[in-house]
This record gives C-alpha cells, sequence and structure tokens, in this order.
C-alpha cells in the first residue's frame, strides 16, 4: 500500500492519515454547500427580478378593483435584497471562521 510504503507502515500514522484526509474532504464539501447555498439565492433574486418585469410588460392590465397595489413589489424586492445580503454575509462568516 502507498501510504505504508511512505510513512514506513506504522498503523498509528497511517490512520492520522486517514482521518486527516476525511476531515479535509468533510471541510470541503461543507465549503461547497455554503458556496452553492449563496449562489442558489442570488439566481432566486435575479429570477424573481425578471420574473416581476416580465409579468409588468407582458401579461395584460388587471380590473381597477383588482389591482395590487404598485407599492407591494417596490417592498418586496427591497426586502429579498436585504435577506440576500445577509445570507451571504452569515455564510462568509462561517466560511472564514468569523
Amino acid at each position: 500500500m502507498l501510504i505504508s510504503h511512505v510513512f514506513g507502515g506504522s498503523a498509528a500514522v497511517i490512520a492520522v492519515v486517514i482521518l486527516v484526509v476525511v476531515g479535509l474532504i468533510l471541510t470541503l464539501a461543507q465549503i461547497v454547500h455554503n458556496i452553492s447555498a449563496c449562489t442558489g439565492g442570488t439566481m432566486m433574486f435575479i429570477y424573481s427580478a425578471l420574473l416581476i418585469a416580465i409579468n409588468r410588460k407582458m401579461l395584460p392590465k388587471p380590473h381597477p378593483h383588482q389591482r395590487v397595489p404598485d407599492r407591494c413589489p417596490g417592498l418586496v424586492v427591497p426586502a429579498v435584497r436585504v435577506l440576500a445580503v445577509l445570507t451571504v454575509q452569515q455564510q462568509l462568516g462561517k466560511l472564514l471562521g468569523g
């Protein structure tokens, strides 16, 4: 076996090397998970803004009594932005050990 040849065959050293490699793999998996969560949130934010823009241009105008006030999307978009920034900040803190 390559590990036993490199480290002289000591079972304790081989066990430590295996534990270090497993720890590194788990750490990398956690980093990938944090990055994918932030990327997914950012993509959902961009998608929601595009969806609002498309809906305003392509859908027929609603009846005046059924219309949602224009300020509702204006309040939702900044709220989503704030939540996206807070999520990225929190995940970066976890990633960098803060």
